[in-house]
């Protein structure tokens, strides 16, 4: 009898310390919204591999908080709707504390209906809309990349920069469009251009040749370019068909690492616009090295490193916060991480960053993007490239418009930026 009963004894404890060690070893999970079908999806695309060598650079050096880190991915198919019905899964079947994402504006800002009142920290990876600075969000609205605010008065230099009088916008019909053409009008027309026609258009259509016909009715000068990337293709071959001539100018969309070998050079060579650009520093040097390693010559898009950084703030707040499960406390890590002052730490060094948290230090994440310093409406400062493609079909860097330069630009013509500007 008391030998059956140090067999169960035995047993339980086995089982007890089986389910322990289930439990402590469970992962950490947070939630990855972007757009990987629909409109969006050429850019989402190196995006997500983005997050998923951060992820791996996490897991690498020990993970979180003694756990590994679990991304759990969803797409919001580039539609503001699906997203609601992806992230509600996210935030009610999977009790994430930080989804990253989105990509498109409109799909962040409808995500942002259910992670504010939830208390789900969101980190936005490419969704510039100038709208979200102003969400009323209890701080629990971040983006590592800048507003178009600034992208905008970049458009509007290099237009003037070219010559150009005239100008007509055409642009996606929701935040980030209305976003980027509003900033662009007001910023052109107090620099003393003129403004023809504003035409917005709707996502995957099969045809835009009415669109086309409206925009250059009146003969501008250059055509502001702000469409998703499966429809620019559509909107730059059937252009080229109808041989309306012209100029483009397009945002950071119209360089999505799909264009240039799905138009060709007969349509898509030399064409150019303005994007958020990436300094040269060590921290990018390293990650181009670690995306090599990994992904070999596979085309970055333009929020790639952005969606990198997002992923690794993320882990940096839970492990600085001490917890996967107090979002106020992980909130408030947020800016200590990231911000300076601090020891600064790249994107290789996800081990060291946990040895200086858990020595009471405080550090700098300095990320692929750059420095990240989140305002106090979550948002950062960004420098902008004028880009072209080459007879190679590769994006070129023309040029750079650094923060002090579209700062100089917005107060000779009195134009008003976000606070993150003067900081």
């Amino acid at each position: 009898m008391n030998r059956k009963i140090s067999c169960i004894a035995i047993f339980l404890l086995s089982f007890l310390f089986v389910m322990t060690s289930f439990v402590l070893a469970a992962p950490i999970k947070i939630g990855c919204m972007l757009s990987l079908t629909g409109s969006g999806a050429p850019e989402n695309g190196p995006m997500q591999q983005g997050v998923i060598l951060a992820e791996k650079c996490i897991n690498e050096s020990g993970g979180i908080l003694g756990h590994e880190l679990q991304i759990l991915y969803t797409d919001d198919q580039t539609k503001p709707e699906a997203a609601i019905s992806a992230v509600n899964k996210l935030v009610k079947m999977n009790n994430i504390p930080i989804l990253l994402g989105g990509w498109s504006s409109g799909c962040s800002i409808a995500a942002s209906t259910l992670t504010i009142p939830n208390q789900v920290i969101q980190i936005g990876l490419g969704c510039t809309s100038p709208q979200i600075t102003y969400l009323d969000d209890n701080d629990y609205f971040f983006r590592t990349c800048p507003s178009d605010a600034g992208q905008g008065v970049a458009l509007a230099m290099l237009a003037k920069e070219k010559g150009y009088k005239t100008a007509s916008t055409m642009v996606v019909n929701n935040q980030y469009g209305i976003g980027i053409e509003e900033v662009f009008k007001e910023a052109w027309t107090k620099a003393g251009g003129e403004i023809l026609d504003c035409i917005r258009v709707d996502k995957s259509k099969a045809s835009y040749r009415s669109e086309l016909s409206k925009v250059f009715e009146n003969a501008p000068d250059v055509i502001i370019n702000a469409a998703y990337p499966t429809d620019i293709t559509v909107i730059l071959k059937q252009w080229y068909q109808l041989d309306f001539g012209g100029n483009w100018l397009g945002a950071e969309v119209a360089k999505a690492p799909t264009l240039p070998k799905t138009l060709g050079y007969e349509i898509y060579g030399g064409f150019e616009g303005v994007s958020t650009a990436l300094p040269e520093n060590d921290s990018r040097k390293i990650f181009d090295t670690m995306w090599q390693e990994k992904y070999g010559d596979e085309e970055q898009s333009v929020f790639t490193a952005h969606a990198f950084d997002g992923t690794m703030i993320a882990a940096l707040a839970i492990e600085k916060a001490g917890t996967a499960t107090d979002r106020e406390a992980i909130k408030d890590a947020i800016r200590e991480v990231a911000n300076a002052p601090g020891v600064v730490v790249t994107v290789n060094e996800f081990a060291k960053a946990k040895e200086l948290i858990a020595q009471g230090k405080d550090i700098q994440y300095v990320g692929a993007s750059g420095p990240i310093n989140f305002d106090e409406n979550g948002d950062v400062s960004g420098l902008y490239e004028h880009w072209t493609v080459g007879e190679d079909l590769k994006f070129k860097t023309a040029g750079n418009f650094k923060p002090a330069e579209i700062s100089d630009f917005a107060s000779e013509i009195n134009f008003k930026l976000p606070i993150w500007w003067e900081e």
